[in-house]
């Protein structure tokens, strides 16, 4: 009966135990002071975009981006970044998209956002997938 009761729990916590938001949440969380230094770093000017909007991590912070970039738009005074976490194609990515005014994304870096959640004043998660 013991082993029973063993395999049950573990395929309920399998089952109903969002793993995938919880490891989300704990990466964004660790890394929260590393993505506000880049911000930092890009609003006073030590890190420049090219004539493409791409903005080139330092060798410390490479890894809080899939490519080791950051996408940077600025309009209307207001600055977004966008810190890839998952390309499966150039339809489907993932993110955390940094606002400076705090509105939710729309139309940032392609926009046909399917998802977003905010994660913290003026940080989202956003996922674009078809």
């Amino acid at each position: 009966a013991m082993p029973l009761l063993i395999n049950l729990f573990t395929l309920i916590i399998i089952q109903f135990v969002p793993f995938a938001v919880v490891w989300e949440e704990l990466n964004f969380q660790v890394n929260s002071n590393r993505y506000h230094k880049v911000v930092e770093m890009i609003e006073s000017g030590q890190l420049q975009a090219d004539a493409n909007g791409i903005v080139t991590l330092p060798l410390a912070q490479r890894n809080l981006s899939e490519d080791g970039h950051v996408l940077v738009e600025s309009q209307n005074g207001v600055t977004s970044l966008f810190f890839l976490s998952s390309r499966q194609s150039d339809s489907h990515v993932e993110g955390y998209l940094y606002r400076s005014d705090g509105q939710i994304p729309h139309h940032e870096f392609g926009g046909n956002w399917r998802f977003v959640a905010e994660k913290r004043p003026l940080w989202f998660y956003c996922a674009r997938y078809q």
